[in-house]
């Protein structure tokens, strides 16, 4: 690959929500084999080439920040989670600092998602010098997380309650860089007890919470 200009891309994991269809447990704090839910996540967010990881919380909001075991994530506190996905999509986007060019907007129900993948979506981000909307997919299934551009920052801060960004992703059809991915990672994310895994996680996949 030829030489590419250096873009800053944040990780901006939303995790501000009340799981409901978990039953009495938080799914963030659920356990997927010695490492919760969360705790997952962010560490494919740690080995990717994001800079800066950034963790919007809500619900139950003291209890999942404490249980974050990684140093250098920064914690964005919504009050308002209660009224949907795009509140929390608003206060995380309002908290990132101005020399960011992007971030790759994240979701905490969705521990599969490789380093890798969030590679590649940086990598097809700075092939398009900053200026589209990184989107992936598996088999022509949309999937996340979505990496946006800084320019669409002020538009994501006028979304609705819970669209989520999906609305920009059809306005800027014409400005979405399309990355395929080899795996199913990015479409499943975890709602339901029957839906946590039984068997322990490949070690590789865990980054030690001391970086």
């Amino acid at each position: 690959m030829p030489n590419l200009q250096k873009f800053q891309v944040a990780a901006l994991v939303l995790a501000a929500g009340s799981s409901k269809r978990m039953g009495s447990q938080n799914k963030l704090l659920a356990d997927m084999g010695g490492i919760s839910m969360l705790n997952l996540t962010l560490s494919h967010m740690k080995a990717s080439n994001a800079e800066g990881i950034y963790v919007v919380v809500g619900h139950e909001a003291e209890l999942v920040q404490s249980s974050v075991k990684f140093k250098n994530v920064i914690f964005i506190h919504n009050p308002h989670y209660e009224k949907g996905l795009s509140t929390s999509l608003i206060k995380g986007i309002e908290a990132l600092p101005r020399s960011v060019d992007g971030a790759v907007i994240c979701l905490g129900d969705m521990p599969y998602v490789a380093a890798g993948t969030v590679n590649r979506l940086i990598d097809a981000f700075e092939i398009s010098k900053g200026r589209t909307i990184c989107v992936p997919f598996f088999e022509n299934k949309r999937g996340n997380p979505v990496l946006f551009p800084v320019e669409l920052f002020s538009e994501m801060k006028s979304l609705k309650w819970d669209k989520g960004a999906r609305s920009l992703i059809k306005k800027y059809a014409d400005r979405v860089s399309r990355v395929n991915i080899q795996s199913s990672e990015i479409l499943k994310d975890i709602d339901t007890p029957d839906q946590l895994p039984g068997t322990k996680p490949d070690p590789e996949l865990f980054t030690s919470p001391t970086q």
